[in-house]
């Protein structure tokens, strides 16, 4: 089967058609005939969207030279027609072939069309493969030279160059006529001959397809530019060329030397941040210890306060006692923020216990209000349920920066705060969403808020326009936002009420679980400071019998820490450094050390490890005692040669006196 056959026959009369379509089917063809006769017709024929591919057509008008025919090979000049005559060929066929005609047959000679139309089929597609050759090789060349890379050819045998397009010939700075002079040595600066040839090796012996290399190109003038060079082999007619592809990258060695030299500034930046970290993780640590010592010089102040006849003293015992330990979570905050380490957005919630929690912010700002001659109303509800299950930190910050708004624009009158459980009216009203709430007050008399700015107050630095207060326009208009956004993370609502001239409320309300709340009010009002809520450390008894040996650099710490253990242990022996601390160890008995992070002459992490391997001390427990901010696997390492670490901040004491029992029973049960 020679395949199908589009076949348009133009006034071929009927008798004909049968012996055409039988020439044709013995001949393996599979025509689809379309026969026409009328002008019109064949017209419509000829300049339908079929691709004919092969007329076969008939014409009558011998005298004006067969016009159908000529006008037909005219417009369609690459179909193939082929004239049927029942005339005799020998007069016919050279008139119809200078007129446009392919061959020529007639009835006698029928047999001749199976054989004509496979040779026009043959050399129609031989035509259409040679000019798309030609047209894809146009378009290549072409593409070749208007390529923004530079395209080389060599000779292998004798490395000149063979080709080159536009852009290379005007990048190389060379001549036209010069260019084809020129060897890969000319060109790449790092590469003699025997080097490039060297380089090629791989394509000649077909191991590898490419080559891909970033060298510099030298142009005529002498100036190299970087460039990827792309090399291939090719073969011609038993001729060996090497294809160069060179492709600019000036551009991005520009770009790689300037991120070089971002990145030795960032490098750079970072060793100095890593410094200054380092500096304030050490500054951390001095403060706390110093504020500790304070907080602990003032609690063994407190203890022998009835020996002085001023009775009035406890209330300054129990301010520096407070404003110590304000201090001391300040740093707390400060070092340690939330999640600083962490990916996590959930916040971490623990509980707190809200008298206690509430007093130690009143206590905090009940210095201010005696500065200020301001009366500071204090109340709290007796809560059946005493413990808040959220973020410390975030909740004293929105206090504290409400607390110091409400002070800072009261020039006179009072602020209170307020603690209590609000009534389920009280929360419907402002729809909170929960039947369960503490509610935090702060009520002052100061300069009030316009009602037309009161939606706006907690957007990100915005500043009330309050003619009377034009200090107001000094703060950065970030309190406020910073409650907002603490508040929404603890799930929490703050309302509003403020009247200028009278003064502002500000309520932090927070959910709670279901329980049941009193609603009896302690009342503390004016000046009057609560009693302190912070539970005695000393013991009652017998004394422990243990010697306990402190090794901390600083002698003002070693000092208050030695008078708080000497309530609870009969023997407790400091000293500043390591090179002391062995020495003591070599002649007393001692049961537990509490062992500072940061020694002046010694590692504290080594000293631990000597201890814990040396066989006549291994026993003793060791309790690093410090307030530097240890995480990660600085934390990991201590752990490994110590029994456990307490860190400085408020109310730490506490928990070293009970952390040297919980290492003394462990060590005695060991043993």
């Amino acid at each position: 089967m020679c395949g199908t056959l589009q076949l348009l026959n133009i006034n071929i009369e009927d008798q004909y058609l049968a012996s055409i379509a039988e020439v044709l089917s013995s001949a393996e063809f599979n025509p689809v005939y379309h026969t026409v006769y009328e002008e019109e017709d064949i017209n419509q024929a000829l300049n339908s969207e079929y691709s004919w591919d092969l007329i076969i057509l008939s014409d009558f008008d011998a005298k004006n030279n067969y016009p159908t025919l000529t006008s037909i090979a005219d417009k369609f000049p690459r179909i193939p027609i082929i004239f049927f005559t029942k005339e005799d060929i020998a007069e016919v066929a050279k008139t119809v072939m200078v007129q446009g005609a392919t061959d020529c047959v007639s009835p006698r000679d029928i047999g001749r069309l199976a054989p004509i139309i496979k040779r026009e089929i043959t050399r129609r597609r031989m035509h259409e493969n040679y000019n798309h050759a030609i047209e894809k090789k146009e378009i290549l060349s072409s593409i070749t030279e208007s390529s923004t890379e530079e395209v080389f050819l060599f000779n292998y045998e004798t490395l000149l160059c063979y080709y080159a397009n536009s852009r290379a010939i005007q990048k190389s700075g060379y001549s036209e006529q010069d260019i084809y002079r020129l060897t890969p040595a000319d060109l790449y600066a790092e590469y003699s001959l025997n080097h490039f040839k060297e380089l090629v090796l791989p394509l000649l012996e077909k191991r590898q397809e490419s080559i891909s290399i970033c060298t510099n190109i030298k142009r005529k003038t002498g100036v190299v530019y970087p460039a990827e060079i792309h090399l291939r082999l090719i073969e011609k007619a038993e001729t060996k060329f090497i294809l160069s592809t060179n492709k600019d990258i000036s551009g991005l060695w520009y770009k790689i030397q300037k991120l070089k030299r971002q990145r030795n500034l960032t490098e750079k930046y970072i060793r100095k941040n890593t410094r200054k970290a380092n500096f304030l993780a050490d500054a951390a640590h001095d403060m706390r210890t110093s504020i500790n010592s304070i907080i602990l010089s003032n609690k063994l102040l407190a203890k022998h306060s009835n020996e002085y006849p001023d009775k009035g003293i406890d209330r300054f015992i129990n301010a520096i006692y407070h404003s110590g330990s304000h201090l001391l979570n300040y740093i707390d905050e400060f070092f340690d923020s939330p999640n600083e380490e962490s990916d996590d957005s959930e916040v971490k919630k623990e509980p707190i216990n809200i008298p206690s929690f509430s007093n130690n912010v009143y206590q905090t700002f009940a210095a201010i209000a005696d500065k200020k001659e301001i009366n500071f109303n204090y109340q709290v509800s007796d809560f059946n349920h005493e413990k808040l299950h959220t973020n410390p930190t975030y909740l004293k910050r929105i206090i504290k920066n409400l607390l110091s708004n409400a002070f800072k624009y009261t020039q006179k009158g009072s602020v209170s705060f307020k603690v209590y459980a609000p009534k389920p009216q009280e929360l419907e009203e402002i729809d909170f969403g929960s039947e369960n709430a503490i509610a935090f007050q702060i009520k002052d008399t100061g300069i009030g808020i316009p009602k037309s700015q009161q939606d706006q107050i907690f957007e990100r630095h915005n500043r009330v326009d309050h003619p009377n207060a034009p200090e107001i326009s000094d703060g950065s208009g970030l309190g406020l936002n910073i409650c907002k956004e603490l508040t929404e993370a603890l799930d929490g609502n703050i309302h509003i009420e403020s009247k200028v001239g009278i003064g502002s409320t500000f309520t932090l309300y927070l959910p709670v679980e279901k329980s049941l709340f009193k609603d009896k009010i302690v009342d503390y009002p004016g000046k009057k400071s609560p009693p302190s809520e912070t539970p005695d450390f000393f013991t009652n008894g017998k004394k422990s019998d243990k010697t306990i040996l402190i090794i901390d650099d600083s002698m003002v710490h070693n000092l208050a820490i030695k008078e708080l253990l000497s309530f609870t242990f009969n023997n407790c022996i400091t000293t500043t450094s390591k090179t002391k601390g062995y020495q003591i160890l070599k002649r007393e008995s001692i049961d537990c050390i509490i062992l500072d992070y940061i020694l002046v002459d010694s590692d504290s992490i080594k000293m631990a490890k000597y201890l814990k391997n040396h066989k006549l001390y291994s026993h003793i427990p060791i309790i690093i005692y410090t307030g530097k901010i240890l995480r990660g696997k600085e934390l990991e390492r201590i752990q490994q040669y110590t029994d456990a670490v307490v860190k400085k901040n408020t109310e730490s004491h506490k928990k070293l006196i009970t952390t040297i029992h919980s290492c003394l029973r462990s060590n005695t049960s060991i043993s």
